[in-house]
């Protein structure tokens, strides 16, 4: 299964190419294997060789038919649960990172991890990119936003549940919010920006209007909105952090990269005034 889910990153054709984030929420339109193509595959001498004579395009149902993917009430595609999100998000990395850049990798993602649940959101940008950096981005052929959403979710799957509640695409009344997160009692919505028209203020203007901070179903004392801003995928160029109300209200000033981050989170507290907030700490899925 590992060789047919790498094999179309290096041999099909980019309209051919399997969506890289599995990991996600995959939009289909069709989730069925077509049975006219299946009895056109020939007997090979193993499993291997039968392997070969799958379409890219076929690979999706395939998933789906063995359990990799489940359909969800929105009908998407989504891995049924964190360990095969987990496996997926290493099958589709593995074959672009050499051993030594492996290790990088595994470091980088605990002090990613590490940083976000302290609260220290400029560490845990530098992080995020020291990650990118060692993607081989002309892999990835116009996917740069993908690889982005894949780096950020695969550290967050091995964070060993220290982050409690993960959604990807979380679906409200407005849209859908790139990734939420929770743990103790903070809840987290961050929103990816490309493009040369975008920012990351307008990030934080979409999640504040679309309401994507009320989707989250626990009761936390700091809701949060992450926007992160980069040209073409490759690198964050720019991020803004906003404090919001339950009622999703902005509870003061942002703070972006051109800022200083206060020292420690009972500053951001004080600074966005959520002390005497009712709490219920965000537990697990």
């Amino acid at each position: 299964m590992e060789a047919l889910l790498q094999a179309p990153w290096t041999q099909a054709s980019p309209q051919d190419r399997v969506p890289l984030y599995l990991t996600r929420p995959v939009p289909v339109d069709d989730y069925e294997l077509r049975f006219d193509w299946l009895n056109r595959l020939t007997p090979g001498p193993s499993p291997e060789a039968m392997l070969q004579q799958w379409e890219p395009r076929q690979l999706i149902p395939l998933l789906y038919q063995t359990g990799y993917l489940t359909l969800t009430p929105a009908g998407d595609l989504a891995p049924p649960n964190r360990e095969i999100a987990t496996y997926l998000s290493r099958v589709l990395l593995d074959p672009w990172l050499s051993p030594d850049d492996k290790k990088r990798a595994t470091l980088y993602q605990a002090q990613l991890v590490e940083a976000l649940l302290h609260l220290r959101i400029p560490l845990m940008v530098a992080h995020f990119n020291h990650l990118l950096q060692l993607l081989p981005h002309q892999r990835f052929h116009g996917a740069l936003r993908s690889a982005a959403h894949l780096v950020l979710d695969l550290a967050v799957l091995l964070s060993q549940n220290r982050i409690r509640y993960h959604e990807m695409e979380k679906s409200g009344l407005e849209g859908e919010a790139d990734t939420v997160l929770g743990w103790d009692d903070i809840a987290l919505v961050i929103e990816f920006k490309t493009g040369t028209q975008a920012s990351a203020t307008a990030g934080q203007r979409q999640i504040r209007k679309q309401g994507y901070l009320q989707a989250v179903p626990q009761v936390a004392r700091l809701y949060l909105g992450l926007s992160l801003y980069a040209e073409d995928g490759r690198q964050v160029d720019a991020w803004s952090c906003q404090g919001y109300s339950l009622e999703g209200q902005p509870l003061g000033k942002s703070l972006t990269h051109q800022d200083t981050w206060p020292s420690d989170k009972a500053k951001l507290y004080q600074m966005w005034t959520v002390d005497g907030m009712e709490t219920k700490p965000i537990g697990h899925r």
